[in-house]
């Protein structure tokens, strides 16, 4: 590979998704001895904001459909979350966690926040810097993926 534009652009792309798997081993390895290595960024979203259909879990994470909904299976067949009727809509389905979904969550997260003071000692950068950065990032992705989703919608109409 040469070293031109399209190398460089590669080669952060690589970097990005490098990281992301590096976070989240990292992070599977901290949650695991809980129970909750598959599923804790899901399980998380779910704690803060109570109820949700897969379709929005989806979108909140940038996840394919496809990926939350087998990743919603699983968490019910662990008994970490149930599915409810949306009363707003009979058509599809709410995802919340069970109690014993939110206690093992609860119990993780010790080892979560002492990973994340492990990690931020490592850093050279401020985490405000960090957080702008990938902020970035993620609008980016976002909007590069909105964009492919409206030219295929235009281009099948």
């Amino acid at each position: 590979m040469t070293n031109d534009a399209g190398g460089h652009a590669l080669s952060l792309l690589f970097r990005i998704y490098t990281s992301g798997e590096a976070c989240e081993t990292l992070v599977d390895e901290t949650v695991d001895p809980h129970g909750v290595a598959d599923g804790f960024v899901t399980m998380s979203l779910l704690s803060r904001a109570g109820t949700l259909t897969p379709t929005e879990i989806s979108r909140r994470l940038g996840m394919r459909l496809t990926t939350t909904s087998a990743l919603i299976r699983r968490l019910v067949e662990r008994g970490h979350a149930r599915q409810i009727p949306n009363p707003r809509d009979g058509r599809s389905q709410l995802v919340t966690l069970t109690e014993e979904g939110e206690q093992a969550l609860k119990a993780a997260f010790p080892a979560f926040f002492e990973t994340i003071r492990e990690v931020e000692s490592h850093l050279t950068h401020s985490t405000e810097e960090i957080q702008a950065a990938l902020d970035d990032l993620e609008q980016a992705f976002r909007a590069v993926r909105e964009e492919r989703l409206e030219r295929a919608r235009a281009a099948s109409a």
